[in-house]
C-alpha cells in the first residue's frame, strides 16, 4: 500500500534487497533512476534472517565472512529465560548476535549513501521490522517476545536516544482502509489447531514461562480473562470468536483488568 501512497503523492519509489517479488529481469532498466522527485525506498536487509539452509544466519557466506564484527563467545552469551541454555542454542545466538551486526553495518552504509549524495539533510529514515525474533516460540506467537519489535527514526537535527511513549502502533495511523484480504471468512482449517490455553500474571512472570492456566486456584479467573478477550472479539468482529465461555457473539466486554494478566490461545 505504501508504494501506491507515495506515487500518488509525486514520490519515486522502490525497493531493494529482500523484497519477495520477482523475476529481476523483468523490468532492468526500472532499477535505479535519477529523477528531481522526492524518494520512498524500502531496503530488505537480509543479515539477520537464516540462510537458506535454515541451520544459519549466513555469517560464513563469501559476501559476510571478512565482515568485522564483535567478538561475540557462547560462555559470555546471556541466555533469555524463554531460551533453553544449552550450547547449541548458545552458539545460535552468538551467529545471532553477528548477523545483528551485519545489520548495523548495512543501515550505516545506508545512511552514509545518504549523506555522500547530499540527501542526510532531507531525509527521515525508518527502521523497523515485521516480526519478532526467530527462535522457537517467539516468532509468529503472541507471547510478549513475538510481538514487540523495532521502530526507530532518524531525522536531521533530531536528538539520539530519545524514547516516544506516544508511538505505540503504527498501523492506525497509517491513514488507509482496511485491506480487503483481513477481512472476511476464513477456512476452519486455518484455526482448528489451536494450542493450549496460557494464563499469565506479567507483574510476576514477564518472562510468560510459567502458565497458570490448569491450577484450580486460578478457574475462575480464567473464566473472566477469556469472557473479556470474547468480548473483545464480538465488538471487533473477530471470525474466531468461538463464545466458548460467555456464549458466542454475545459477551460484552468488561472493564479492562489492571492485574497485568494476558490470555493466550
Amino acid at each position: 500500500m505504501a508504494p501506491q501512497a507515495f506515487n500518488s503523492l509525486g514520490y519515486q519509489t522502490g525497493i531493494l534487497g529482500k523484497v519477495h517479488v520477482g523475476p529481476l529481469e523483468v523490468y532492468p532498466s526500472e532499477w535505479a533512476a535519477e529523477t528531481g522527485r522526492p524518494f520512498h525506498l524500502k531496503v530488505g536487509l537480509r543479515e539477520s534472517h537464516r540462510d537458506e539452509t535454515r541451520e544459519g544466519f549466513g555469517n560464513d557466506e563469501d559476501e559476510a565472512k571478512d565482515i568485522s564484527v564483535p567478538d561475540y563467545r557462547a560462555a559470555d552469551v546471556v541466555m533469555p529465560i524463554f531460551i533453553s541454555d544449552v550450547p547449541e542454542l548458545r552458539m545460535e545466538l552468538v551467529e545471532h548476535y553477528k548477523s545483528i551486526s551485519h545489520t548495523d553495518l548495512g543501515v550505516g552504509l545506508l545512511l552514509g549513501e545518504l549523506a555522500k549524495r547530499g540527501l542526510d539533510w532531507s531525509t527521515l529514515a525508518i527502521f523497523v521490522s515485521d516480526n519478532g525474533s526467530l527462535f522457537l516460540n517467539l516468532k509468529t506467537t503472541l507471547y510478549d517476545v513475538g510481538v514487540q519489535l523495532p521502530l526507530l527514526l532518524w531525522q536531521p537535527g533530531g536528538k539520539s536516544g530519545v524514547w516516544r511513549e506516544g508511538i505505540r502502533n503504527a498501523a492506525p495511523t497509517d491513514q488507509s482502509d482496511t485491506p480487503e484480504v483481513m477481512l472476511g471468512r476464513r477456512r476452519l482449517q486455518n484455526h482448528v489447531n489451536r494450542g493450549p490455553v496460557e494464563l499469565f500474571d506479567l507483574e510476576d512472570n514477564p518472562e510468560e514461562v510459567d502458565t497458570l492456566a490448569g491450577r484450580p486456584e486460578f478457574e475462575a479467573l480464567l473464566r473472566e480473562v477469556r469472557a473479556e478477550f470474547e468480548g473483545w472479539q464480538y465488538e471487533t468482529g473477530d471470525p474466531k470468536n468461538s463464545g466458548s465461555v460467555a456464549g458466542p457473539h454475545r459477551a460484552p466486554r468488561p472493564a479492562k483488568s489492571s492485574t497485568g494478566l494476558m490470555e493466550f490461545g
